[in-house]
């Protein structure tokens, strides 16, 4: 694929990365096509930072031989927001990118500028993409987005990973780079923090401010375990969508007053594996509109699909097509056996409308109500009163602009 540099001789040339896919592919791209261009790699730590993105560095340092500076804060994202007396980020006041990321990386760049010439800073802005990255305010620095100018998109960003550092163990389940608590993250993937790094997401369920707060009565959940019907295995659809006309729900529960929950899950089936095929199971997201689950469950399927390369599943594209399975469960149960929330105007949270205490306490409710259901409980059992698969659609949507984060999530 043909691409001319920009610039002169004498010119820097500088590539910001965050430890995500893009800008790591575009390091690959870049430093393959001009080896010769003395590049500057260099990565703004918010020390808050997923674990897998110091392994994707120190990989992309040892494929390109070149070393990443690694600017390191004076405070990380939760001391600075200590500092700010709690107040926590959020789309309106993106004040952690600007301390953490924006500002540094202009003072880092002025210290390497040795005279008048151009700074070239190269972004992992894709052609699927409609947001702008990083722009410096320094009108000797140039922004360049070569992806996007050669019409790149996800697929081909994935394909340089896979044939040279591999993609970022952080997209297993982020769909983005950047901060574990980082607002802008979907609930399937705060909920995938919840079980993956419970201890992390504890420590940033005590920076929320929140009136009413769940009782977190344990810091583990694991891997979810649900029961498997037969439709899923032979991957036909059923039901499309609830209902309440099931005969499951006994006299035992008509006294109570009733409310529904939608439970969007994962599974991984091949036939060659296991008594029932059965090789990966988990759940994605938890809500009480079947519209919002579904449209969970649509990102995540094309998240999986996008990223079927990354460990632990590193399947080719149509294995993972064939293999994976998304389903609802609806639960009609006695209200406030699943904790509900509803927040106030003086509450904040990392997340608009809930808290990660909130998160919690519904994921081990929805856990334990399965582990009844499994063990035999009839009266768990009749909670359950229907379940299907989830057909995805063929194309996923593109996250808007202003639901990621401009500059920690190349």
């Amino acid at each position: 694929m043909d691409y001319q540099l920009p610039g002169q001789v004498g010119d820097t040339y500088v590539i910001p990365v965050s430890g995500g896919a893009d800008s790591a592919a575009l390091a690959v791209f870049l430093v393959q096509r001009f080896p010769e261009t003395p590049w500057k790699l260099v990565f703004t730590d918010t020390l808050h930072e997923p674990p897998s993105t110091y392994e994707s560095l120190d990989r992309l340092e040892s494929y390109l031989g070149i070393s990443i500076t690694r600017i390191m804060p004076a405070k990380g994202l939760f001391a600075l927001i200590a500092g700010f007396n709690g107040f926590l980020p959020s789309g309106q006041d993106r004040y952690c990118t600007r301390i953490l990321k924006t500002e540094p990386f202009e003072k880092w760049v002025k210290s390497i500028r040795h005279g008048a010439e151009a700074i070239w800073s190269f972004v992992g802005i894709r052609a699927d993409e409609e947001r702008t990255g990083l722009i410096s305010r320094l009108d000797f620095i140039q922004t360049v987005m070569p992806f996007s100018e050669l019409g790149m998109v996800r697929q081909d960003i994935y394909d340089i990973l896979a044939g040279s550092i591999g993609i970022p163990g952080l997209y297993r389940d982020k769909t983005r780079s950047g901060c574990q608590t980082c607002p802008f993250q979907r609930k399937s993937e705060v909920m995938a923090l919840a079980r993956r790094e419970p201890q992390v997401f504890l420590e940033g369920a005590r920076m929320e401010k929140v009136e009413t707060t769940h009782q977190i009565e344990s810091e583990w959940i694991g891997q979810f375990i649900f029961p498997v019907f037969n439709d899923l295995k032979c991957g036909v659809a059923s039901k499309k969508g609830p209902h309440r006309k099931s005969g499951n729900i006994v006299d035992l529960f008509r006294s109570h007053k009733m409310e529904d929950w939608f439970v969007g899950v994962e599974f991984f089936i091949n036939p060659n594996v296991g008594s029932d095929g059965v090789w990966w199971q988990d759940i994605v997201t938890i809500g009480s509109s079947v519209s919002a689950t579904h449209r969970e469950l649509a990102g995540h399927y094309h998240h999986r699909i996008a990223t079927s390369r990354v460990l632990p599943w590193e399947l080719e594209p149509k294995q993972m097509r064939d293999e994976l399975r998304l389903a609802v469960f609806h639960l009609q149960t006695p209200k406030g056996l699943i904790p509900a929330e509803c927040l106030q105007k003086s509450d904040f949270t990392w997340r608009k409308g809930d808290s990660y205490n909130g998160i919690f306490a519904r994921l081990h409710s929805v856990q334990r109500l399965f582990i009844r259901v499994l063990g035999g409980d009839a009266e768990a059992q009749s909670f359950v009163i229907n379940r299907w698969l989830f057909t995805p659609p063929e194309k996923p949507e593109e996250a808007e602009e202003n639901s990621v984060c401009l500059a920690c999530s190349n």
